[in-house]
């Protein structure tokens, strides 16, 4: 589920109460990078809106929150793309989902994409079969449909993980290099501008 507008702004009113009272050398330049990036979807939506039909700037904005806190980099989808595009996928449940922080939570578990039904996982292409065998439909056919036009983007665990253990993935967090910062603090100021936390 992706929060609303309204569950962004609180999620970055936290960010910024939990930074002003735990690492006051950072606040300031989270205000500084969250202001300049606002000026940037301003810029961003102008330009677009000039040509197009967009939606409404607080919308934009909100597709833009969900771009930078809950994509990640996948693996190259499209085969028969050319140019060295970027490939951002939007993973939901993403909030359940943690980062490796190189100390105590190491990865266990990584992205896989899906081109074709014998690459599906086992599990996840039973799980399906029988639910179309349950409402009367061709599963199999269902999904070579699917992916005549779309991907499978899977979150796969890397070990069998104990209930209390939570799933690790290596993320890419925007790298900020303040000069006077540390580099913990550098780490720090990603992961509140990215993830609000």
């Amino acid at each position: 589920m992706l929060p609303d507008p309204l569950a962004f702004k609180a999620l970055e009113e936290e960010s910024d109460r939990y930074c002003r009272l735990h690492h006051t050398a950072l606040h300031p330049r989270l205000v500084d990078v969250r202001t300049q990036m606002q000026e940037e979807v301003c810029t961003a939506y102008g330009v677009i809106a000039e040509n197009n039909l967009v939606p409404s700037p607080s919308y934009f904005r909100w597709a833009v929150d969900i771009i930078l806190s809950r994509s990640h980099q996948l693996p190259l989808c499209w085969r028969s793309a050319c140019g060295n595009g970027i490939e951002l996928g939007v993973l939901p449940f993403i909030d359940l989902i943690n980062g490796d922080d190189g100390v105590s939570r190491k990865r266990n578990a990584r992205v896989e994409v899906a081109f074709e039904v014998g690459e599906l996982p086992r599990w996840y292409l039973d799980e399906f079969l029988r639910e179309s065998e349950r409402r009367g439909t061709d599963g199999e056919g269902e999904l070579r449909r699917l992916l005549d036009d779309h991907f499978f983007a899977l979150v796969s665990l890397e070990r069998d993980l104990a209930a209390s253990e939570e799933v690790i993935m290596t993320y890419e967090l925007p790298q900020w290099s303040a000069g006077t910062l540390k580099s913990e603090d550098e780490l720090r100021l990603g992961r509140l501008l990215r993830y609000h936390f």
